[in-house]
This record gives C-alpha cells, sequence and structure tokens, in this order.
C-alpha cells in the first residue's frame, strides 16, 4: 500500500486573507494500526476533510502521530472536535495553534508520511530527532521545531 503519496487537490486551494487557522497536535494510537485500517482511516479522513476545506499532513511514527490540519477556524475545530472523539487514539495534546496568511498545505487535502519508510532517510534535515522516541521529545519547548519538521516534509 503507497499511503505516503499526497493527495492533491484541484483546483489549488489557496487562502490569501489572514484568516487561515492552523492546528498541530500530538496523539497516541490505541493499537497499532494495520494497512487497512491506516488506508480507511486516510480514505474516511481525507473525504472529511475535503468537505470541510481543511488541509494538511498527517507524521506517523511507531503509533504516534502529529497532524498539521488548516483552513477556516471553525471548520479547523469541527474536524479536531471529531479527533478528539475518536476512540482509536488517545493522550491528544494541542502543540501550537496560529493564524497564518497563505495555507502550508493548500493542495493536500491530507498528505500522509509514515517515518519509516526507507525514502524518508535519505531527506535534507532528517535527524536524531526523527530516530527518538516522540514521547521522550518535549514539543512544547519550541514549537517552531514542530512547524519546520512539516514544511521539510512539503517541500520534498
Amino acid at each position: 500500500m503507497k499511503t505516503n503519496e499526497s493527495i492533491r487537490l484541484s483546483p489549488r486551494i489557496t487562502e490569501l486573507t489572514n484568516d487561515i487557522y492552523f492546528l498541530i497536535y500530538l496523539s497516541n494510537a490505541v493499537k497499532p494500526y494495520s494497512d487497512e485500517e491506516l488506508k480507511n482511516l486516510l480514505l474516511k479522513s481525507r473525504k472529511k476533510n475535503l468537505e470541510r476545506n481543511v488541509t494538511g499532513l498527517l507524521l506517523d511514527k511507531d503509533g504516534c502521530f502529529i497532524q498539521l490540519i488548516e483552513g477556516k477556524r471553525d471548520d479547523v475545530k469541527y474536524i479536531f472536535d471529531f479527533i478528539l472523539k475518536d476512540k482509536t487514539h488517545h493522550n491528544i495534546n494541542i502543540l501550537t495553534e496560529d493564524y497564518i496568511s497563505k495555507r502550508y498545505f493548500g493542495d493536500w487535502q491530507m498528505g500522509y508520511r509514515n517515518l519509516h519508510d526507507p525514502s524518508i532517510l535519505s531527506l535534507p534535515g532528517f535527524n536524531e530527532f526523527m530516530n527518538s522516541p516522540w514521547k521522550d521529545f518535549s514539543f512544547h519547548d519550541d514549537p517552531t521545531h514542530i512547524l519546520e519538521l512539516f514544511l521539510m516534509f512539503r517541500d520534498s
């Protein structure tokens, strides 16, 4: 299964006003996802994101998820409330949230990267942070590092 592909929207969704809101959260899967379960999760999430005009990127490492979602604040909060009620993961923590003038992932319904994919190892900026357990890393100390991580994957 090729789950590391990004789904591109057509036409490109780009907001040029300053009312784009983004939120990055961290969560843990209750149990490991099978490939089929992950595929179904991504299909449902992408459909729901499209309905709400929400874009972003989901990173997965050993059942630990970090996701950036962006769009109109009410739409992002709607998606996040749905995430909070989802019983397949827990320990959901917002790492950072803010307003931006333009979407970071304007043409992605929801990109996905599995950080154990061997092709990830060759990306510029891949470092020991990526190889250490995320539960041991304090993202709250400097949330700009988390945003840089997402932009590295966007630009690769």
